[in-house]
């Protein structure tokens, strides 16, 4: 246990209690259309974080996740840069707005620019980690499309989080 996980704790009591105090429970439970950032998904955070904690018990266990999350994300940018490109059909109810940006499986570029944040900076890690031969190629390749991808998102703040996220590790 570590003191940032009674932090979580008393970040999710105090969401608790504005959401039975709010004027309207319903939405701050649940959140709004197309903006589901209610009391439910704050204890899907939660437990996301209390379920990593579990799993990341040693290093190696950290960079296997690294790992894991590293070639899902490059599915995930690979998919966003073939609907920029035009090579995937997107059906014209599901394309973000009409525009041509990448929103790839996340369904909204600005969701999937957050997520190529984490994506890029774990690619670059894992890259200037690796030991074996081959590897560093593949994290190098993978950086790149996960860069590109969050390029085509046209989504500048997920721009200004990388590049923070990538200072921050040179750091």
């Amino acid at each position: 246990r570590t003191p940032v996980d009674w932090l979580v704790l008393g970040f999710l009591a105090w969401i608790a209690v504005t959401t039975f105090t709010s004027v309207h429970w319903p939405t701050a439970l649940f959140g709004t259309y197309r903006r589901y950032e209610g009391l439910l998904t704050f204890v899907t955070y939660a437990l996301a974080y209390f379920l990593t904690l579990q799993l990341a018990y040693a290093p190696s266990r950290v960079r296997r996740l690294g790992q894991s999350l590293f070639l899902t994300s490059l599915v995930v940018a690979v998919y966003g840069l073939l609907q920029y490109a035009g090579v995937v059909a997107v059906p014209q109810e599901l394309d973000w707005q009409n525009t041509n940006r990448a929103f790839s499986t996340a369904g909204n570029p600005m969701i999937l620019g957050g997520f190529l944040i984490f994506s890029v900076t774990i690619a670059l890690g894992l890259a200037l980690q690796e030991k074996r031969l081959a590897w560093p190629l593949v994290y190098w390749v993978g950086f790149g499309l996960s860069g590109l991808t969050l390029i085509v998102t046209f989504t500048r703040g997920a721009w200004i989080g990388a590049v923070i996220s990538v200072l921050l590790l040179g750091l």
